[in-house]
């Protein structure tokens, strides 16, 4: 008749106890699945951590390092990983793109539009 429920009320005690089949919190109603061994592995995407994804790092841009000064332009050098020597065909590459764009080349970094800048 409880669907799996049951709230029991004890004699002269206040409250009621909660009884269920299902892995719910008594507090917010939220059922969870059932547990199994995935589900405590960090190797299984199931028992994955959501921020880390089960790798124990977070992958993001350090923009600060990817550009290091915004008074330079992209002409300059503004984006320090393509100043390298071994970036110089993505560097051709970024001109190209910014001319076709019409993305100013000698403009500072910081007086870029936010579109131009997400462009690049």
């Amino acid at each position: 008749m409880g669907r799996g429920e049951a709230r029991v009320q004890v004699e002269g005690k206040r409250g009621q106890l909660l009884f269920s089949e299902r892995f719910r919190c008594r507090v917010c109603g939220r059922d969870f699945p059932v547990p199994t061994p995935n589900l405590f592995s960090f190797n299984s995407p199931l028992g994955a951590c959501p921020t880390c994804q089960g790798f124990g790092r977070v992958i993001t841009i350090d923009w600060d390092r990817v550009i290091p000064d915004a008074r330079k332009s992209v002409e300059e050098g503004a984006i320090d990983p393509w100043t390298k020597p071994s970036a110089h065909w993505e560097f051709r590459s970024l001109v190209e793109f910014c001319r076709r764009k019409r993305i100013p080349l000698k403009t500072p970094w910081q007086n870029l539009s936010l579109t131009h800048r997400r462009w690049i």
